[in-house]
């Protein structure tokens, strides 16, 4: 893990470009629910296969089979 000067992480790479940079794949642990005080931008995945993303009202489904709970 590197972490810039101006506050930048890097994850499996030694320059990162972003707040957070991420080589190779993020794994999401599934959820049977939805998480507890949700924030504009969080993003989880259901047990159903939903990746599912908190638009500030409600959770919808971004991606995959399944429902968001």
């Amino acid at each position: 893990m590197r972490i810039t000067d101006n506050g930048d992480i890097g994850v499996g790479i030694p320059a990162p470009q972003r707040k957070l940079h991420i080589s190779e794949a993020m794994r999401l642990e599934p959820q049977t629910s939805p998480p507890a005080s949700a924030s504009m931008g969080d993003l989880y995945v259901d047990d159903s296969g939903a990746l599912c993303f908190y638009d500030g009202i409600s959770w919808s489904v971004a991606a995959g089979a399944g429902a968001c709970s």
